[in-house]
């Protein structure tokens, strides 16, 4: 998330990370979510009060990025057209 905001300061994403235990104070690009400990259902709580058109990038937090390479795509999710 810290590498986000260092290599794409305005970027669109919000975070929505998953607690179990301890949770975090909400900004505008992260969400706390309360949810089971298993991965699957972790994964499905996650994604549960989603819109099914909803455009979702799943990272992991030991993969993120080194550099930010400005392509349509970057272009279309900073205007909340991804799929179009």
């Amino acid at each position: 998330m810290l590498k986000y905001r260092e290599l794409w300061p305005d970027h669109p994403f919000t975070f929505r990370i998953p607690y179990q235990r301890l949770d975090g104070s909400a900004t505008k690009d992260r969400e706390y979510v309360r949810t089971p400990d298993p991965i699957r259902e972790t994964a499905l709580t996650l994604l549960a009060d989603l819109e099914d058109k909803e455009c979702i990038y799943w990272c992991v937090d030991d993969k993120y990025p080194i550099q930010l390479v400005r392509s349509r795509l970057t272009y279309r999710l900073a205007a909340g057209r991804a799929g179009k």
